[in-house]
């Protein structure tokens, strides 16, 4: 890699299945200007011999602690960031042919952030899933009307979103080290924070969804379910801190299935705290 000049970091936290990482690392064209950076979460692929393409040039395993989960492994592979542009991939997903000539298009443009478009299916069955939809949706509607709102705030999700490696270094934002919803805040801050962006309408990653259009690392316990309804507060409390109240998430949502879901206790636990953090659930 000596004297290559390195366009994009390719980071992709992983604890799971080795053939999906296997077709997400091969998703990845085999050229000298791309890093891959694999963090192992705790996997039981810990030999390097295990791993797919290690060979590729470009490629770097890392491990971070395991049960510390895909937020704390993306700020690992963060630190090891060598190209000028940032990519995230998780490693039950890939990208589709031709991502990386429509990344290629804005290399030599000077965007905090690119948005794309993506596709999804169920990995049962190979059926479509709707879980690109939104993610899409907000990119039409910034094409179509220019609202930067839904990508900067809405578009909670760091993949198909091409960053400017130094922008992300100079905002110091990293990923909550949370077991679900580590992505959520950073995707907001970095979209607040951001001086410059854009949106193209090029289809570059499919995402693997599992039964109801959920994610394979989908987690319905309590436990985490709490978790994402505390993030879901903080999102609250940064709205009101930059003054845009209309972007806030409902919180009655999550606590009305709190009961429903989990019972009387739970669902008590849910106001008990949103009184402890000042919030109003019945208002967004």
């Amino acid at each position: 890699m000596e004297g290559i000049e390195l366009k994009y970091s390719v980071i992709i936290p992983f604890a799971g299945d080795l053939a999906l990482l296997t077709r997400a690392v091969h998703s990845i064209p085999d050229r000298e200007d791309i890093q891959i950076i694999i963090v192992d979460n705790g996997s039981p692929y810990t030999p390097v011999s295990d791993f797919p393409a290690m060979e590729k040039a470009g490629m770097t395993l890392l491990t971070s602690e395991q049960g510390r989960g895909a937020g704390r492994a993306r700020n690992v592979g963060l630190g090891s960031v060598a190209g000028s542009r940032v990519l995230f991939l998780d490693s039950d997903d890939y990208y589709l042919p031709g991502a990386f000539e429509c990344f290629d298009r804005y290399c030599k443009q000077d965007f905090d952030i690119v948005f794309f478009k993506a596709d999804s299916y169920n990995i049962e069955d190979g059926s479509r899933s709707d879980r690109h939809e939104k993610m899409n949706s907000l990119v039409e509607e910034y094409i179509r009307k220019g609202n930067e709102d839904g990508l900067r705030y809405k578009f909670v999700n760091p993949v198909c979103k091409l960053f400017s490696a130094r922008f992300l270094k100079d905002s110091g934002e990293l990923f909550e080290e949370i077991t679900v919803s580590n992505d959520m805040m950073f995707s907001i801050r970095t979209g607040h924070i951001a001086k410059t962006i854009t949106a193209d309408s090029g289809i570059v990653y499919m995402i693997s969804s599992a039964g109801e259009g959920g994610s394979l690392t989908k987690d319905k316990s309590s436990g985490n379910q709490f978790i994402r309804y505390q993030t879901a507060i903080r999102q609250y409390h940064f709205m009101e801190t930059i003054g845009r109240d209309d972007l806030r998430f409902s919180l009655l949502s999550f606590v009305l299935h709190a009961f429903l879901d989990y019972g009387i206790p739970e669902g008590m636990k849910y106001i008990r705290y949103a009184i402890a953090e000042k919030v109003n659930i019945f208002v967004r």
